[in-house]
C-alpha cells in the first residue's frame, strides 16, 4: 500500500534495497548453515549482512564497469577482426569470482566451502533480481 502512494524513485529503491538485504542475508545464513555449520552461521551474522549489501550494491556496479571495459576491448578491430564480440559474456564469470573473493575473505572459510556459499548466494541474488527488477534497473539509471 505504501508503494502505491507514488513515492519518489529513490525512496522506493531504498525500501527494496532493505527488503533485498534482509532476504539475501537470510538465504546466505541458510547457505552457511547448510554448507558449514550452525555455529559458524550464528557467529558471522554481521558479515552475512555486509556480504548481502556488497552483493546488492557493489557487485552490480563493478559488473557494469567490467562489461563496459570488455565491450570496449571487444570493439577494437585489431583484437577482433571477424566482427563478433564475445568478451561481454565473461562478465558473469568475473561477477562470480568477485563474489567468491568477498565470501572467502569476509567469512574466512575454506575455498571449497566458499565456492558453495558463493554459488548459492549468487543463485539467490539472481532469483531476487528476477523478482524485484528495480534493484538492478535503478542502479543503471543513476550511473
Amino acid at each position: 500500500m505504501i508503494l502505491q502512494l507514488g513515492l519518489d524513485q529513490t525512496i522506493e529503491y531504498i525500501i527494496w534495497l532493505i527488503v533485498g538485504t534482509i532476504i539475501v542475508t537470510l538465504l546466505l545464513y541458510l547457505s552457511v548453515r547448510i554448507v558449514v555449520s550452525k555455529q559458524k552461521a550464528n557467529d558471522k551474522k554481521f558479515m552475512l549482512v555486509l556480504i548481502s549489501l556488497i552483493g546488492l550494491i557493489v557487485i552490480p556496479l563493478l559488473s557494469g564497469v567490467i562489461a563496459t571495459l570488455l565491450n570496449f576491448i571487444g570493439q577494437l578491430p585489431l583484437l577482433l577482426p571477424w566482427g563478433q564480440n564475445y568478451l561481454t559474456n565473461l562478465v558473469v564469470i568475473f561477477e562470480f569470482l568477485l563474489f567468491l573473493i568477498v565470501v572467502k575473505f569476509l567469512l574466512s572459510e575454506d575455498w571449497s566451502d566458499s565456492v558453495w556459499i558463493a554459488l548459492l548466494g549468487l543463485f539467490f541474488l539472481y532469483l531476487l533480481y528476477s523478482f524485484f527488477p528495480i534493484l538492478y534497473t535503478y542502479i543503471g539509471t543513476i550511473v
